[in-house]
């Protein structure tokens, strides 16, 4: 049965702004599966999924770091990232406020910071039923009755996610030495970068002062 007060988003708009509402249940695995290495770099490929999905190795570091500080567990990651991708379909419109207001709308985040509205969600993401990470889509079980062809995609979508946690672990593995990227060090590189284009736009005034 649908809440009568949030209409299934588990938010509540009121005078001062949005709020949990009283019937959210988050879906909390308390003996979950710590978050892996490999787990990770699953995540942060299938994200690319998402249209304009940062390639960069800086980039991803940097949402791979905000990913690992907010689940509490594989199960919240694997629960995160398909919700994600079918509901803001572009990166510019998801963020790390997006990935984070997908995983508040199943699990309590392990940083203890829950996620407000979105530009794209103001009043929370659409309800869903259950969390399995690779239960097909609603269109799609219509198409599908329970039987055979709906166990033999099922079966299909493991195998795939399957050869896709074999192959990472052929990969090397990280430099242990490398260390996560932080905001500052990222602020700093936007000013280095500021810094070495306004010096060569001080040598081209130059020059073109000499040759008249």
């Amino acid at each position: 049965m649908t809440c009568e007060i949030c209409n299934g988003t588990t938010w509540e708009i009121t005078d001062a702004g949005a709020k949990r509402c009283k019937c959210f249940v988050p879906k909390v695995q308390p003996k979950g599966r710590p978050i892996t290495a490999d787990a990770l770099s699953v995540a942060l490929r299938a994200l690319q999924a998402m249209a304009f999905f940062p390639t960069e190795p800086a980039a991803q570091m940097l949402i791979g770091n905000e990913l690992r500080r907010m689940c509490p567990s594989v199960e919240a990651l694997q629960y995160l990232v398909p919700l994600a991708v079918r509901r803001f379909k572009t990166w510019d419109k998801c963020g790390l406020e997006g990935l984070r207001q997908a995983l508040c709308h199943g699990f309590r985040p392990a940083d203890g910071i829950e996620a407000g509205p979105t530009e794209a969600y103001p009043e929370g993401l659409p309800s869903e039923k259950g969390n399995y990470p690779l239960a097909i889509p609603a269109g799609a079980v219509k198409a599908l009755p329970p039987g055979p062809a709906r166990d033999a995609e099922d079966k299909r979508l493991r195998g795939l996610m399957d050869r896709l946690e074999v192959k990472l672990k052929r990969t090397p593995p990280p430099n242990p030495n490398l260390k996560p990227i932080t905001q500052a060090d990222v602020e700093r590189e936007l000013e280095r970068l500021r810094d070495k284009r306004a010096r060569e736009l001080m040598r081209e005034a130059a020059g073109e002062k000499e040759l008249a």
